[in-house]
């Protein structure tokens, strides 16, 4: 069930708040390399979340309305393992005592990998984490834009701290941003994922974000590298079933799921994603929000204070600002106007501010990318196979085998 609550204002319409399903908490905004394309703007700021601030942020959880099953927490934003492990330690007691809403929290850190130590995987194991690691590639895709502090390459620390992670038995998955570089060399990557014995990857685009102001995916080539990448690798997993690449495995999923089955986007969604900062504020929507500058138009993208408020009032806070009417206004926009509105939900906030100034806005460069060309690749694909995934892209016509094929009245 959804809750719906009024915002107190004349005539706004109703918010839904969805069931929080994802929290992400900033333990210090801190990172101990210097990746180019990196969103956040405060990575040398060595801050580190207090634990009065993690008692807080619990409490305020005791107020969400509705969870899903299983919350996610992603201790993100920064470098994690930077902050040490008893902080972690106490911080996820904290957390447990959610189990008493029925809540049950899996802790999950996004790590560069290069502070992995025996001591991090003994800790790792257990507590039984999610481990990601943000590696780019081979040496020479990865090197070129994720570089310490001394404009050194990071490869081999983060390749040093896969290989104990697998040594100590904890699975792990892989992101990796995909630049102008690794778009041209998907052969490169493909060998990697097998040399490495990888099983689970992500691709994320460099998108112009937060402090990231430029990105090497912004030319008129963007999209047939794009294109090609993805193609090489479905043809990839078909000789290596084992390896999971994110994008492909959720395309396939959203293009085949039954007609019947709508898609929410969460970082659109109010109360789906709570994001923390390591002052204590409270964000929803894209976690990337956390580290925008406010504007005049929109003039905080947090609105509530773990110390201070409860999430009622962050509830009324959010739909009554600016920001709330007009990513309505956006949303709507899309639906309306954009064919894959289906499998897409009206684009990330945070995203189409970066690059739009505005979250009104509908098409910007990333959805461009990992969300048109990539349906279209797994559409091309999955049509060839004789599946009908044409059918939550709007105006995307079947091929004439499958109109053949299909009964009246399926679309």
């Amino acid at each position: 069930m959804w809750l719906v609550m009024w915002s107190g204002m004349e005539g706004r319409r109703p918010a839904v708040v969805l069931p929080t399903s994802t929290v992400i908490v900033q333990p210090s905004p801190f990172c101990n390399i210097d990746c180019d394309y990196c969103y956040l703007p405060a990575r040398l700021d060595r801050t580190r979340m207090s634990m009065e601030s993690v008692r807080s942020i619990v409490q305020f959880l005791f107020g969400v309305t509705e969870f899903a099953p299983v919350v996610d927490v992603a201790w993100h934003a920064g470098e994690p393992l930077v902050v040490p492990r008893s902080f972690y330690r106490a911080a996820f007691a904290e957390f447990a005592r959610l189990s008493d809403r029925g809540v049950r929290c899996v802790h999950q850190f996004q790590t560069n990998g290069t502070l992995i130590t025996e001591a991090w995987c003994e800790f790792m194991r257990e507590h039984t984490m999610l481990i990601g690691l943000s590696i780019d590639g081979p040496a020479e895709l990865h090197d070129r834009h994720r570089k310490d502090r001394y404009g050194r390459g990071t490869f081999n620390r983060a390749m040093a701290g896969a290989k104990l992670l697998a040594k100590s038995g904890i699975e792990f998955s892989v992101t990796s941003v995909l630049t102008v570089d690794s778009l041209m060399r998907p052969d490169l990557v493909c060998d990697w994922i097998e040399e490495c014995g990888i099983t689970s990857i992500g691709f994320n685009v460099e998108e112009i974000e937060g402090a990231h102001l430029t990105s090497t995916l912004a030319g008129d080539d963007a999209t047939a590298l794009y294109r090609q990448f993805f193609s090489t690798l479905y043809e990839f997993t078909k000789t290596h079933p084992e390896v999971r690449i994110r994008e492909i495995v959720d395309s396939r999923n959203l293009l085949l799921r039954p007609t019947s089955c709508s898609f929410v986007n969460g970082e659109n969604a109010l109360g789906s994603i709570l994001n923390f900062d390591v002052n204590g504020r409270v964000s929803t929507f894209s976690p990337e929000l956390l580290s925008i500058a406010p504007t005049s138009r929109y003039r905080s993208f947090t609105w509530a204070h773990v110390t201070e408020d409860d999430f009622s009032t962050f509830v009324e806070r959010v739909t009554g600002s600016a920001f709330y009417e007009d990513l309505a206004v956006g949303v709507a926009a899309c639906a309306r106007e954009c064919e894959y509105f289906g499998v897409c939900g009206g684009g990330a906030p945070g995203n189409k501010f970066s690059e739009l100034g505005t979250v009104t806005g509908t098409e910007t460069m990333t959805c461009r990318l990992r969300v048109k060309t990539l349906m279209d690749v797994m559409a091309g694909v999955l049509e060839r196979e004789g599946e009908q995934s044409h059918r939550h892209i709007r105006g995307r016509a079947p091929s004439r085998q499958q109109r053949v094929a299909e009964p009246h009245g399926r679309g």
